[in-house]
């Protein structure tokens, strides 16, 4: 693979290590894009999202800031879960539990359990995007490792983008298909 700049040519390797290297970037970019798709996807619409499933407005603030408080325990789990099981287990979990978690919030019927269920999918959400940002460097050479993770972040802005439209339009026809 040849990558040209304004100076000069990159060659990234051959065979095995040049496959490896666009594998793990669409890869990558998959997670990125989906990542941040249903982040900003769920936790922006989260107060519109409780008020369709009739939460009083009075509650909708304070649950917000419980779910903000996700973060913390999330961080905190994901920085010793890299440790304990590494990184691309930790994020593999994050990512299944992400899902869980937002099954769970859908199908909640009670305040409490769309908090405690959106809680969990901040905290895991996050873990993920720990691991994801130390992750993301490793596979890359350092000659294009800054190109790969810039690429890599406008994934995750599209997603993000495409998610808050989506949702946004999604919105007005029913709760239940957000």
């Amino acid at each position: 693979l040849l990558i040209c700049g304004k100076r000069r040519c990159l060659h990234i390797g051959s065979g095995g290590t040049r496959r490896t290297v666009i594998l793990s970037f669409f890869l990558l970019f998959g997670v990125w894009f989906f990542l941040s798709f249903g982040w900003y996807g769920l936790l922006l619409w989260l107060p519109e999202l409780q008020k369709q499933k009739g939460i009083p407005d009075a509650d909708v603030y304070v649950n917000n800031v419980i779910v903000a408080l996700g973060n913390l325990p999330g961080n905190l789990v994901s920085a010793w879960l890299v440790e304990a099981i590494g990184r691309k287990w930790t994020l593999a979990w994050s990512m299944v539990l992400g899902c869980v978690s937002v099954f769970a919030f859908f199908l909640a019927e009670s305040t409490w359990g769309v908090v405690i269920a959106a809680t969990v999918f901040n905290a895991v959400s996050v873990g993920g995007w720990n691991v994801l940002d130390v992750y993301s460097a490793e596979p890359f050479p350092t000659t294009i490792r800054s190109t790969a993770m810039g690429t890599l972040s406008a994934g995750g802005r599209i997603g993000a983008i495409v998610a808050t439209t989506l949702a946004g339009a999604l919105m007005e026809t029913h709760v239940s298909v957000v």
